[in-house]
């Protein structure tokens, strides 16, 4: 494939300016392979887009700084709220692990819920175990799934119903004192 003007300028411009780029990136995010990962991402932006951007701009580094800080600032707002993610999950699995059974009967039982909702789950379809998923482990409305999944309001609604209905159902034999110690 044959390289164009505009492919050529902007090599030029990824030549003149990168190393001062990813110095400003690695001062403000202090990751240098994260900083790279920001900066390309940053020029293939401008790739794309085929903004114009000559190399002998007095402007084009503070360009190119400020959409590499954009480009970081929104890079670091997605790992602090995957950190957080993973924090509240980890205290989730702590309180689930506080109040594990002390003794083999409680966990034989625990271990038949447990294989019984399974069983249960994998008994629906793949896109409905998906949608049921999704609308019982991420905090996304019924309006958001169905967008998703390309299907209506009700349609995600009743997939759940359904799913609930076959899972309460079949631990019908399980009194709740049994289910969660």
């Amino acid at each position: 494939m044959e390289r164009t003007y505009y492919e050529y300028s902007i090599a030029r411009v990824y030549e003149k300016y990168s190393r001062p780029v990813l110095r400003f990136l690695c001062c403000l995010v202090r990751d240098r392979q994260l900083s790279e990962d920001i900066m390309h991402d940053a020029f293939v932006k401008i790739l794309e887009k085929r903004i114009r951007i000559s190399d002998d701009s007095q402007t084009a580094l503070s360009y190119l700084c400020k959409i590499s800080k954009n480009r970081a600032i929104d890079q670091l707002k997605k790992l602090r709220m995957e950190s957080q993610k993973y924090s509240l999950m980890a205290v989730r699995e702590f309180e689930l692990c506080r109040h594990m059974p002390d003794d083999l009967e409680n966990m034989v039982i625990e271990g038949e819920v447990i294989s019984t909702l399974y069983d249960t789950i994998q008994s629906f379809s793949d896109e409905e175990r998906a949608v049921f998923l999704e609308s019982v482990f991420s905090e996304k409305t019924a309006s958001r799934i169905a967008d998703e999944f390309e299907l209506s309001r009700y349609e995600v609604k009743r997939i759940v119903k359904k799913i609930n209905y076959g899972i309460k159902s079949n631990l019908k034999d399980y009194s709740p004192g049994d289910i969660f110690l």
